[in-house]
């Protein structure tokens, strides 16, 4: 599988002003083209986030075992989602 490991959008806290390089309907492209498998979220976005991308990750989504990662449950408020 090519491409990097994460995406990096408004909605993930990495500083972006909102434009269209994510939206919900292209993240389901991405998990349909299996070029997304999980996204680290919290319950509220950053100012001028879409709630939209928040809650199609929730509504298609699973929360990941963080466990498996040597992880324990949420982190800061954050919630691992696996997709697909």
């Amino acid at each position: 599988m090519g491409g990097p490991p994460a995406v990096c959008t408004p909605d993930f806290h990495c500083g972006l002003p909102r434009s269209s390089v994510c939206s919900h309907q292209r993240l389901a492209r991405y998990v349909a083209e299996g070029k997304l498998r999980y996204v680290l979220q919290g319950d509220s976005g950053p100012p001028g986030s879409d709630p939209a991308v928040r809650a199609w990750v929730k509504a298609h989504g699973t929360v990941a075992d963080t466990a498996k990662y040597g992880g324990s449950g949420t982190a800061g408020g954050l919630t691992l989602y696996r997709l697909g």
